[in-house]
């Protein structure tokens, strides 16, 4: 029996008493458009004969309470732990459901009952499924985003080599996406020259809504001086193209793609000030900066009241840790999300590459020398061998997974931009966030990839306890 929870209404804003609860039921989630498919779904009476006084706006809700899994607890007793009736859970920021949804039957038939159905759903779609996506918050902000975000550097031809996603492939990637729940999608108006925005522009149509957009400005197509950099022009231009590209009138997550030395921050935040004021952006990024540039950059967002920097996208892996020195903390302190890039350091975390064996034929890299990032291939080993032993506790975990497990467990990470050439890539990606490593083997990594502290790091460690 499900005690409800009753709302009351004291002033303009809704107080909530919560009851005792009797039971903790089991909450599955999945998308309903058929009366088959209603049943199954928890549900959410609210009657207007249950209300308060005639008075009061505000009626009285049964409401679920989802179930907790030891295997996600966390120090926040708040988050909700949504369980599917094959055991795959689904974690949340907030002690509430994460959506609330009215299912068609519900606004079509007149009645005094509505029914609101507790779940994340794809709605319209083909395929409609169970997910076990974990929801988090980008930075301080009150935006959700799946923990895992589908990068788009691999769609159309891209001119880095990494991959050549035509619409079909881009198309097939998008929706495996969206069947488990991953909904951010990153791309830059550089990647495949543009192609890659506007191939994620068309397999988006129709479903734009359920999607949160993030894109890129830096450098230009062009060939001429301001077709490049940070430059109110070059800020503004871009935004529009990109839009165009997308086919949308708004960019969820509107990034800089690095530091422009030659432009000052107050130019180039006050052109993305403006578009956020016009409603073409809605939230601000950075990427590939350092401590001090974001530091400044948020500085300069306080001091002139100018939308700032809600996330960055740094480079960040088992075998790349430099952001933990300066950047992370700095997150840390003033609530910006961290989203990092190529968390597989560029596959070479993927399981490909061991210790004593020939690389695979369909690998990138012949050696660490070709490689656009160039890790200490002896970390990587001891690295990949460590992983080998955590996933051999863990039924069905690759090597590939635990090393985004890994990242997920760090502070501050809103969500893991992964990329895949194919489905198999993404679909073993996909399954990081159906286990979590314990703390034990969270540290066990952290302390073999860890580099020595740097100046002034060690010093300040030093006085930690003071």
């Amino acid at each position: 029996m499900i005690a409800p929870a009753k709302f009351s209404r004291s002033s303009n804003a809704p107080t909530i008493a919560n009851t005792a609860m009797t039971s903790t039921p089991v909450v599955p989630l999945i998308s309903s458009r058929t009366a088959p498919q209603a049943a199954a779904i928890a549900t959410i009476s609210v009657s207007a004969a249950q209300t308060a006084p005639a008075s009061s706006a505000c009626p009285t809700i049964a409401k679920p309470v989802p179930a907790v899994s030891p295997l996600h607890a966390t120090a926040n007793s708040a988050d909700s732990r949504l369980a599917f009736p094959d055991g795959s859970l689904m974690t949340g920021s907030s002690s509430r459901p994460p959506w609330l949804y009215h299912p068609p039957s519900a606004r079509s038939k007149a009645s005094p009952s509505k029914v609101y159905t507790a779940a994340r759903t794809v709605l319209g779609e083909p395929r409609r499924r169970a997910h076990f996506m974990e929801y988090r918050r980008l930075g301080r902000t009150g935006l959700k985003v799946s923990a895992l975000c589908m990068g788009c550097m691999t769609f159309g031809r891209n001119q880095f080599g990494v991959g050549e996603l035509d619409e079909k492939g881009a198309r097939e990637i998008v929706d495996a996406c969206f069947d488990v729940g991953v909904d951010f999608f990153d791309t830059a108006d550089m990647y495949s020259n543009g192609e890659s925005e506007e191939l994620l522009g068309r397999v988006l149509k129709g479903r734009r809504d359920r999607a949160v957009v993030a894109s890129k400005c830096f450098f230009g197509a062009g060939k001429w001086p301001n077709d490049a950099g940070l430059s109110r022009g070059h800020v503004m231009d871009a935004a529009e193209r990109s839009l165009k590209r997308l086919g949308t009138d708004y960019i969820d997550l509107y990034q800089v793609h690095c530091w422009h030395a030659s432009t000052p921050i107050e130019e180039t935040l006050s052109a993305l000030d403006d578009l956020v004021r016009a409603g073409k952006v809605r939230y601000l990024g950075c990427s590939n900066f350092a401590a001090w540039q974001l530091a400044k950059s948020l500085g300069v967002s306080e001091r002139r009241g100018l939308a700032r920097f809600d996330s960055i996208q740094p480079y960040y892996s088992l075998v790349c840790r430099d952001v933990e020195d300066e950047i992370v903390p700095l997150c840390q302190a003033e609530g910006v999300g961290i989203l990092p890039w190529s968390p597989l350091a560029g596959g070479w975390l993927s399981g490909k590459y061991r210790r004593g064996q020939p690389r695979p034929p369909e690998s990138r890299y012949t050696d660490s020398t070709s490689a656009f990032l160039k890790p200490d291939e002896q970390l990587v080993y001891r690295t990949v061998e460590i992983l080998d032993e955590i996933v051999g506790v863990h039924d069905g975990a690759t090597v590939s997974q635990a090393a985004l497990n890994w990242l997920l467990t760090r502070p501050a990470i809103s969500s893991v931009i992964i990329g895949c050439r194919t489905l198999k890539q993404l679909q073993d990606n996909l399954g990081a966030v159906k286990w979590k490593m314990t703390a034990a083997e969270a540290d066990r990594l952290a302390a073999v990839t860890a580099a020595a502290p740097r100046y002034p790091r060690w010093f300040t460690d030093m006085f930690a306890g003071v």
